[in-house]
């Protein structure tokens, strides 16, 4: 929580020497599909969710989204366990390189928060959930269309204590507004 407040006192100094023009409001809304890796201890199981994006740029190419991903598309199945991540929720403060003087191609990096609920179910039909909070880290590439439509392609971190670790690879559009 201190790195988000060191962060945003950063944003608020640099608005006194900023000029005015560089202060926004762009929003802009996405989906994507995430191929998950959910490891626990040395097993890996595979889900498939879908996400959604809401968020706005702010500052020049910073912004803040929020996604939310509680749509399972594909249960991971191993070892006699069925594990689907039924609920994910992030807020992330979104660092991304100027589209317009790379003929619309950006890189992004994104901080944050998120709280992933798995769901997991043996083939007797015993089942739990399991909640997982904690820091969000993720990178990466869009690809921008008539200024208005991006396609993009993301590797993320969403927890990564103890000896679970939750993280994805997505692929998904956005539409700035």
């Amino acid at each position: 929580m201190r790195y988000l407040f060191v962060l945003f006192v950063f944003l608020l100094s640099s608005s006194l020497v900023s000029a005015k023009d560089d202060w926004q409001f762009r929003p802009f809304a996405g989906f994507d599909a995430q191929y998950g890796f959910v490891k626990v201890n040395s097993e890996t199981v595979n889900p498939i969710n879908s996400r959604l994006r809401l968020g706005s740029y702010v500052y020049k190419t910073v912004g803040f989204e929020f996604s939310y991903g509680g749509i399972p598309l594909h249960t991971g199945e191993d070892h006699g366990v069925e594990l689907s991540i039924e609920q994910n929720m992030a807020f992330n403060l979104r660092w991304e390189s100027p589209a317009d003087k790379n003929r619309g191609l950006s890189a992004y990096f994104l901080t944050g928060y998120v709280t992933n609920t798995v769901q997991a179910e043996n083939f007797d039909g015993t089942s739990f959930d399991e909640t997982y909070q904690g820091l969000n880290l993720g990178l990466g590439f869009k690809q921008l269309y008539y200024g208005h439509v991006g396609v993009y392609f993301e590797y993320n971190y969403q927890y990564f204590k103890d000896d679970v670790r939750i993280s994805g690879l997505a692929v998904g559009m956005q539409f700035e507004f």
